[in-house]
């Protein structure tokens, strides 16, 4: 098949607005002319339209008049999931915030983690902040990483709810399985002290509960427990009901 056919053909199968890559056309280095002038040729004819360098989509008519690209699909092929579907960015801030019912801020962006950025960058025409991962996310990662960022995010949250600020993150902290406690202790590492301590004492606090007896948990959860008795304490809103914490280098106000 001749590269004009096969980007055609790829262009036949896309949905109107939807994202469509240049990049997703996988040539040879001689054939990425021909790519390229398969694509303006398609734009030439109305076919497709321009949205960035590299990025068109197919217009949708409707009796409002054209709509452009559909962003949140933009968003999302960019930076959260690949063309294989996996995981190379999430959701953060005032938008989870919101949607696990700690705080009733409307957010008017998002904020995104994302593998796609070495640094912090703001979108200003689709009202998208991107940041810098702490760590690589993958599909076995992301949602532990969502929710020490939520724990990261304390001070930053406006109007919180502190009874469902706690329940939420049981609720999290109850759903993950042992080797994914693990795994939450370890990425706790990359972020700060407070988030380390904050995390330890979910996390004692359910293996408290369930009485699981797994030795490496246990083991990490010591570790996690002597360094946040040494140094720093953190001072924690008196409305957190929370007894663990105070074995955890924290105190109330």
């Amino acid at each position: 098949m001749d590269v004009a056919t096969l980007v055609k053909k790829y262009i036949d199968n896309c949905k109107e607005r939807e994202p469509i890559f240049v990049k997703d056309i996988v040539v040879t280095d001689e054939n990425k002319n021909a790519r390229n002038i398969a694509f303006h040729k398609l734009e030439r004819n109305n076919i497709i339209k321009p949205y960035k360098k590299g990025i068109y989509y197919k217009p949708q008519v409707t009796m409002f008049g054209e709509l452009g690209i559909d962003t949140n699909r933009l968003i999302e092929k960019q930076y959260i999931k690949d063309g294989n579907d996996n995981i190379k960015g999430y959701i953060t801030g005032p938008v989870i915030w919101n949607e696990w019912k700690i705080s009733t801020q409307v957010p008017n962006r998002k904020c995104i983690t994302t593998n796609s950025v070495n640094r912090n960058i703001e979108l200003q025409d689709i009202r998208v902040k991107l940041i810098k991962p702490k760590t690589k996310i993958d599909n076995d990662n992301y949602k532990i990483l969502q929710m020490l960022d939520v724990i990261d995010n304390i001070d930053d949250i406006q109007d919180i709810n502190w009874n469902n600020y706690i329940d939420v993150l049981v609720n999290k902290i109850n759903d993950l399985k042992v080797k994914e406690l693990v795994t939450a202790i370890e990425l706790a590492k990359t972020y700060n002290k407070f988030v380390n301590n904050f995390t330890g004492a979910l996390i004692e606090a359910r293996i408290k509960k369930s009485n699981e007896d797994n030795e490496l948990l246990y083991k990490k959860i010591r570790e996690l427990k002597f360094r946040a008795n040494t140094g720093r304490r953190y001072k924690i809103n008196r409305n957190i009901k929370f007894k663990e914490l105070e074995e955890w280098g924290f105190y109330q106000h």
